[in-house]
């Protein structure tokens, strides 16, 4: 169970919380997370369907969980459609052990499902996909271009494999001082000490496991909790939020004069692995696409605000004040030497 979720009742209305905060003191006092929430008006009458976006997501997953019946109960009585609006939208993203429902998507097919939607992106060589990692998963190198590929929108003929990436078309932000877990590194070095363990018994060398993600990666040298301009009371937990964004290029919006940012935000529990996320592939032999399901509870949230395309038309809220960045993109830095 990874998830993060809170609900609070209030007279009139429900509180629903979902961030990347662990239920510990340290943790809302040391570390850098971030949450969305919302409160959702109570209504007269139970709603006879449960909104696709939001309800329906979340109280497959708390029953699925076990909760008391009255919470779910109490969830039909919410408006949910309040919150959903013509240009912007919240969908809720979750991740389950197992696939239970048949109306309900999960893991990386719901995102893919929420992402292609939208307005078509400039290509991601120019316009990058951010993900702000707290823990590094230890799938290949496979699985994250697949990733890449359901973020950025884009086709195997466009992105191709990692190692074949000139651009860094996702950026991975990834701070060795944050603390935060490093499978692929975890790996490395398992498989350094098998093989001091094998010279010494005189057997055979195995390869070291061989990934291009590190290539991507990127570093916010001055980050408010870690960076040299940070405060000198040091926080070595550092980073813990799991935040994804893309943004359409500024003017892509037609609404004259429009400074809001556009595009979409995920905020929520998934870190960047395959037990958070699952993998959605194509299979050689059958030509069929395969669902491996995610190995961790998860949930998240994708905010979306579309630009306006032609002069006239109404734009989405401004994601920067709705949705904040926990990290400053021109202050990141690339870790690995350029290609």
């Amino acid at each position: 169970m990874h998830s993060k979720l809170m609900l609070f009742r209030f007279p009139g209305f429900v509180r629903i919380v979902v961030s990347s905060l662990n239920l510990c003191d340290r943790q809302w006092l040391d570390a850098g997370d971030s949450f969305w929430w919302a409160d959702v008006p109570l209504i007269p009458n139970a709603s006879p369907d449960a909104e696709p976006f939001m309800q329906a997501p979340l109280t497959d997953t708390l029953s699925q969980w076990g909760l008391e019946h009255s919470w779910v109960e109490i969830l039909r009585f919410c408006d949910w459609a309040s919150l959903q609006e013509q240009k912007s939208r919240i969908r809720m993203i979750t991740s389950v052990p197992h696939q239970v429902a048949d109306k309900i998507e999960y893991g990386m097919k719901a995102l893919h499902r929420a992402l292609t939607s939208l307005p078509k992106f400039p290509p991601s060589a120019k316009c990058p996909v951010y993900i702000q990692v707290w823990s590094l998963g230890g799938a290949n190198d496979a699985w994250y271009s697949d990733l890449s590929r359901v973020l950025t929108q884009e086709r195997m003929s466009e992105l191709g494999q990692l190692v074949d990436w000139k651009s860094d078309h996702v950026r991975f932000i990834f701070q060795e001082m944050g603390c935060g877990l490093n499978w692929q590194k975890a790996k490395e070095e398992q498989c350094a000490d098998l093989n001091f363990i094998r010279f010494i018994l005189n057997m055979q060398e195995r390869r070291p496991p061989s990934t291009e993600i590190k290539k991507v990666l990127w570093d916010e040298k001055d980050s408010c909790l870690l960076g040299p301009g940070a405060c000198a009371r040091r926080v070595p937990w550092g980073w813990h939020s799991k935040v994804m964004t893309r943004e359409y290029p500024r003017g892509y919006c037609k609404n004259p004069g429009c400074e809001r940012a556009h595009g979409w935000r995920y905020i929520g529990s998934h870190n960047c692995s395959r037990a958070s996320w699952g993998w959605s592939y194509l299979d050689r032999s059958s030509k069929q696409f395969v669902m491996d399901a995610p190995s961790n509870w998860e949930m998240g949230v994708i905010l979306t605000s579309l630009p306006a395309l032609r002069e006239g038309e109404d734009c989405g809220k401004d994601l920067s004040r709705i949705a904040p960045l926990p990290f400053a993109r021109e202050k990141l830095t690339r870790s690995h030497p350029h290609r």
